[in-house]
C-alpha cells in the first residue's frame, strides 16, 4: 500500500446501504491483497464499512474506536453493528472478533 494509507472505506457507488459490500467477496479479497494482510472490519453504518490491515491494529482499541464512532452518530437509524469483524486472507473467511483479550488471542492463533 502507499505510504501512510492505513484504511479503506467500502461502500457502493451511491453510498446508500453500502455496508452490503461485506457480502462482496471480491472487494474484501482485493483489500486484503492490497494490504497484504488479514483485515479488521468496522461496520461504521449501514452505508459503509471501514477496513484496516489486521497486523498493525489492536482489536480492543478498534472496538473503542467503533464505539466512539457509533456514539457520535446522530442518526441511530443508520446503526448496523457494534461488533468488530475480521477477514482471514488465507482462507477468505469472515469471522466475528471476540470481545475479551483472551478470546482475541485464541482467534489470532
Amino acid at each position: 500500500p502507499p505510504s501512510g494509507e492505513q484504511f479503506h472505506v467500502l461502500s457502493n457507488e451511491a453510498s446508500f446501504y453500502g455496508a452490503a459490500a461485506l457480502l462482496y467477496s471480491k472487494q474484501l479479497r482485493a483489500a486484503a491483497e492490497y494490504f497484504e494482510d488479514d483485515l479488521f472490519i468496522l461496520p461504521s453504518s449501514v452505508h459503509e464499512l471501514i477496513v484496516l490491515p489486521a497486523s498493525a491494529r489492536d482489536p480492543m482499541e478498534l472496538e473503542r474506536v467503533l464505539s466512539n464512532v457509533l456514539s457520535d452518530s446522530d442518526q441511530p437509524e443508520n446503526f448496523l453493528s457494534d461488533h468488530l469483524y475480521r477477514y482471514l486472507r488465507s482462507s477468505q473467511e469472515f469471522i466475528s472478533v471476540p470481545h475479551s483479550p483472551a478470546e482475541n488471542q485464541r482467534a489470532s492463533d
